[in-house]
Parts: C-alpha cells; structure tokens; sequence
C-alpha cells in the first residue's frame, strides 16, 4: 500500500493516472474522455493511448481542452495490453485506473475507490486496489438496447479467479502504481484475457476490493471471433494452470471447465453450435458439480443475449397467439398487424389452435398465416418443432407472444431454434389478476412456468397498467415492463342511428326498452350471474349478450343471447348501455372502447385499467356489487339526457387518446427501434 494514501488528507492528494487505450473508436473516444475529466476527485490526469489507429483521433478530442489529458500515440498495433503498458510507462500517478474507449464513468466512481483504498491504508489491510459494480450494456442498432448490473465480489486470492474474470478491469480497476510495478506488466503476447492473466499474478500478493455501487457503464462492442478466444484460452492455461493444480486438483478441474466454457461461449456467438456443444461437454467433464443455480443463469444468458439485427430495410416480425377466434385479443392483433404491415414492416401470424376467424382478414392484407392444431402434449411438441423450423427459415428480427401459453411457445421456438442471438423476444400480457381457481391446472402450470420464465424475454408488453401491476407482483420481471394500451377503430366502430334502428327493429326491441348489451364470451370472469340477476326483475329493460357461447346462458325473459356475431359494430349501435361486469382478469376491455367509440354509455366494475378508460364518460361500480349496478342501471335507464351526454364524451375520449392509430403507431415505432411509452392518464 502506498505510503501517500495515510490520512484523510492524503486520500485527497493522490494523483490517479487514468489510462485509456482506443483503436479505431475515435467517434466515441471523447465520451469515455469527459467522463474521466468529469471525475469528483479531480487530482487525476488521462493518458489516452493510440494503439496505431488507421483512423486519427485528434479530431474526436479537438472540443476538449484539459491539460490534465495527455494523448500518446504508439507506432505499431499491439493490442489493449500493450497499449495499456505504453500509458502506464508514461504515468505519474500514484494509482493506476484503467478505461476502455468505448466505456463511460459515473462521476463519483473514483472518489468511491479512493475512500475504500483509505480506509483500508488506514486499517492496514492489505488491499492494492479496488474495483466496483458496473452497468452492461448493449446497443441493437436502436433497437432493444439490453442492460444488465453487474456486482462483482472482492478478489482476496487465486480461488476467486477460477470461475473467470468477472471484475472487467479494463474499465473498473484502480491499483497501486507500486503493486502494479511488483506484478509487472500485462503480458502483451495475449491478444484476448491479457487482464485475467495478469489478475492472475497479481491476487498472488496481493487482494482487490470492490465497492457495491454501480460506478460505471461497459458497453458491450464486437466480440472477438471464437479461433482467436480458443487460442488465448489455451495459452492462458498453459501460462497457469500449474498456479491452480498446486492449490489443489479440484481446483485445477473448476479453472478447466472455466477455459473450455469460454470457448463454448466464444462459439456460440459466432454462431459455430458444433464448437459450442463440443467444448460445453468438455466443460461438463472437467467440473460436473456446479450448483443448479450456475445452469439458471446460463441458461437465462444464452437466452437473453442481446439480438444481433442482419442489415435490412424490413423488419420481420413473428407472432405467436393461442388462437384467432373472435376474442379481444386476436381482434387487437390483427389490427395492428393489417395496419402496419408496409415496406418497413413485414408480419407473419402463427395460431397454436385452428380459429381462424380472423385470418382471412390478415390474408386480404398479405399476412401470411400458418394455422397449427395445438390440443395435447404430442401436438404442442410438433407445434414447437413447427414453430422453431419457420424461425430458422424465416429469420424474423422478433418473434412476439400474446398471451400466457403463445408466450411460452415463444420462448421455446426460439430457443430450440437457435436464432436468440439475432432475434428479439417480445411477450404479451392481456390480462389483469387471475383467479386461477376458476380454470384448470394446465392454465395454472403455463401462468407459474411464465413467472420464471418472464426473465428472458427482451421486453414484456401489458395492455393495461393494473395489468402489469398485477404480473409484477405476482413475480415476473419488473425492467423492460412497457404498457401500450388498446386502440379502437373509431371509423368502423360509429355511433348511425340507422343501424341502431335496424338492429332494435331485428331484435324485437321498443324504443322505450333500455337495451342493455354485453360483449363477452361465457366465461366466470365475465360474471354473467350477476348481470342477469340485477336485470331480471327490472321492468323497461331487456338485456342483449353477444359472445361465444352466451346463447348457452341460462333462459331469461328479459334475456336475448345471440351467440357468437361478426356484426358488432352494428349490434352496438342498437345498444343504450353497455355493461362490463367482470370479477376479475380485465386489462382493457375492448368491448368497452368499442362501446364508447359507438357513442354507448357505459357501466364497467373497477377491474384492469377499466376505471382509466371509462374515466369520467361512465359510471364506474366495485367488482360483484349487484346493488350498485342495479342502481346504475336504473340511472341510466330514468335519464336518457344523461345517457347522451355521457356516450358523446366516451366517444370524444376514444378519439383523443384511445384511436387505433395511436396503438398502431406505438407498436409499430416498438418494432422498428425498440422505443415505447407508456399511454398518458
């Protein structure tokens, strides 16, 4: 430990010589250099190292005027070893901090590894240097940008080393100029792991602390390609592997399955899965007992890669949905799909079951539909199989998932596919807080296996705020949870007192009956008794049910269920209120935009976002409260000025912030750049 680091004064007199070696990165040299010069402890001065560059870097530094920054320019190429030693050679510091080019510091990240280094002068542990918490991160040209927090753990002797070199020192690391000197230099015949060999030599004497912050971003650039990885991991065993087998032979095994795991992963981002399989084996051989733990977040590594995008001017989007019957979220699917398929964007729609409802719409705008037939375990396997097949084929940029069981297909088309590295992964949540008593085990196993699984996917879309609430407390991933609600089609969707007369005259209803509708399958969270049971004794009303299924609703004079429709937009219009008495699950009812959209006043129980959509333009009741619908229907049914009113400002609020244009514009700008925002309230 150096002598000048006693005392809370010499902690502050120090001088930090920062090193930062570049090739070839003069567009983003200057940021890394601004965030060393921006450093709170501020007694530094930074040697930017030239390792030859074929493109000067004078220009990319000419905006900064510092005189603590010195730039040195090397007359042949030598790598990040031997550039790092040319700065170091020229320092004058009395501590080493190493920055890579295309890296960036917090502004506090010194004066934390300063304090750490003090304190342990003061208490005389033999700490000679320190390194920190860091940020990863990945850019995907724009698009799903992927970041990970990082925290390594202090490097007290050579066992912590076995695992690899987590510390990444080339941006984290402050050391000792005089432990620098007592280790030596980085051994410049590494063209890749020059900072774990020299770590290697250097926890011989010496040990490293961390500081639990994250004081730094690692901005993930070009890997390099897996013969020169092979090449570096066998040297570095040559070089070392007797430091680890004198420890023990245990030990020796666990340094081995470390350098053949590179180069499994070394292989597997080239893409090379021969070599991938070949050296993971030999990894399992030479250390077969990690912890299940180890194999989780390999797993969650290699599924989460971030994509690497194929230069292209479209952008392939693959979605995955359980079926394209007449639901609200195959409706919503193929709106978006029909009014973004362009030049930009091209979409293709697998159904895991036969509906296909919807498909001859998504056809007539030249979406190609595959219809597979997914009813047990044997069909789910052939469907996966299907599913991973056309990935490999097709090459899509993302595969998007839109509800509970095609988000699981997602995830494991792609991952047996093999195309993760190059494909993003979008899931979606349609739904609020189940209560999954009411369904059977199956839905139950999928919702548990996707709360584990919710790590991997790049991003996770709810249509509603409750909706992602719900999942986040129910334990899916938090980061990377966007919110793009439903949007309405209000052309087709159109308040036309032409319809409403010609549907009222069809269905036998008086100009004096309130025509109460629901749009909803027959299902338990709709609560269909509830409806009916606050209708049935009440005179001047007739209750309209239109959904899959609901002509098997219990007889009912004031009942008329129509079943299954495709004439809803027409059907609204004969409605005066529209009822959404759901117990639990809604994210945002489309029935309920759609309703709004056709001038409809509306009930709705505080379920999912439906109290943010109706807001103000309905009458919004808590959950299975018959007393409280019975009076909001009876309100509505004495007022029709109120029932005017009303529809004329749900169809106003569904113009303003709830078009399908917006909702078409929202993803398709997700698709092409990864970007999204959550709707206003």
């Amino acid at each position: 430990m150096s002598s000048s680091m006693q005392g809370d004064e010499g902690r502050h007199s120090c001088t930090v010589s920062v090193v930062i070696p570049v090739y070839n990165r003069n567009e983003i040299l200057a940021d890394a250099v601004r965030s060393a010069l921006a450093q709170t402890y501020a007694n530094i001065e930074v040697i930017v190292v030239d390792d030859c560059s074929t493109v000067p870097i004078d220009g990319s530094l000419a905006s900064i005027s510092d005189d603590r920054l010195k730039v040195i320019r090397r007359e042949r190429n030598g790598g990040a070893g031997a550039a790092r030693n040319t700065g170091i050679r020229a320092a004058t510091g009395d501590y080493i901090a190493f920055l890579d080019s295309d890296d960036e510091w917090f502004p506090e990240k010194l004066e934390r590894q300063m304090e750490v280094l003090a304190e342990a002068a003061q208490s005389q542990k033999p700490i000679s240097a320190v390194t920190c918490g860091f940020l990863i991160h990945k850019e995907n040209g724009g698009a799903f940008d992927y970041e990970d927090v990082r925290m390594p753990q202090p490097a007290l002797g050579l066992e912590r080393l076995v695992w690899g070199c987590d510390l990444s020192p080339g941006s984290t690391l402050v050391v000792s100029r005089e432990a620098f000197l007592e280790t030596g230099e980085f051994d410049e015949s590494f063209s890749r792991f020059e900072d774990w060999e020299w770590l290697i030599r250097f926890v011989q004497a010496h040990q490293i602390a961390a500081v639990d912050q994250c004081l730094c971003r690692i901005n993930v650039g070009t890997r390099p390609d897996a013969d020169r990885v092979k090449a570096s991991s066998n040297q570095l065993l040559a070089a070392h592997g007797k430091r680890f087998r004198d420890i023990s032979f245990s030990i020796y095994m666990r340094f081995v399955s470390t350098i053949q795991l590179e180069k499994c992963a070394a292989y597997w981002h080239d893409g090379k899965y021969p070599g991938l399989i070949f050296y993971g084996v030999l990894a399992l051989i030479a250390w077969p007992f990690r912890d299940f733990r180890f194999y989780w977040n390999g797993l969650k590594r290699f599924c989460s890669t971030p994509p690497v995008r194929v230069s292209s001017n479209k952008t392939r989007v693959l979605h995955i949905i359980n079926s394209l019957g007449p639901g609200g979220a195959e409706r919503m699917l193929t709106n978006v799909v029909v009014g973004t398929q362009s030049e930009e964007l091209e979409h293709h729609v697998i159904s895991l079951k036969k509906d296909d409802f919807y498909a001859p719409t998504l056809r007539a705008a030249d979406v190609e539909c595959t219809i597979l037939s997914v009813k047990n375990v044997r069909s789910a396997l052939e469907g996966l199989i299907t599913i991973s097949k056309l990935i490999r084929s097709t090459k899509p940029d993302i595969i998007s998932g839109w509800m509970y069981h095609s988000n699981v297909f997602a995830f494991f088309a792609r991952l047996l596919s093999g195309e993760g590295r190059r494909t993003s992964l979008i899931w979606g949540i349609r739904c609020s807080l189940m209560q999954l008593e009411h369904y059977g085990r199956q839905l139950r196993l999928v919702v548990g296996l996707s709360r584990h699984l919710s790590t991997f996917p790049d991003l996770i879309v709810a249509n509603s705020f409750q909706g992602r609430s719900d999942h986040i407390a129910l334990g899916f991933r938090r980061s990377r949870f966007a919110v793009i609600h439903n949007g309405f089609d209000t052309t087709r969707f159109a308040p036309s007192d032409a319809e409403r007369a010609r549907m009222r005259a069809e269905l036998n209803i008086q100009d004096d009956v309130l025509a109460v509708g629901v749009v909803a399958r027959n299902d338990p969270m709709k609560n269909y008794p509830l409806l009916l049971g606050a209708v049935k004794d009440m005179p001047g009303v007739v209750c309209v049910a239109v959904g899959l299924e609901t002509d098997e609703l219990p007889e009912q004079d004031n009942l008329i269920a129509l079943g299954l429709r495709n004439d809803i937009p027409q059907i609204m219009c004969g409605f005066d209120v529209l009822v959404s008495c759901s117990s639990f699950g809604e994210g945002m009812s489309n029935s309920i935009g759609e309703a709004m959209s056709c001038a409809v006043p509306v009930i709705a129980t505080d379920i999912g976002d439906s109290k943010h959509l109706v807001a103000k333009t309905g009458i919004v009741i808590p959950p299975d409260d018959k007393a409280a619908l019975e009076e909001a229907i009876a309100r509505l049914r004495d007022d029709p000025a109120l029932r005017r009113n009303l529809g004329r400002q749900a169809r106003e609020r569904i113009e303003k912030d709830f078009s399908i244009e917006a909702s078409r514009e929202e993803f398709r700008r997700l698709f092409l750049t990864g970007a999204f925002g959550d709707r206003p309230c």
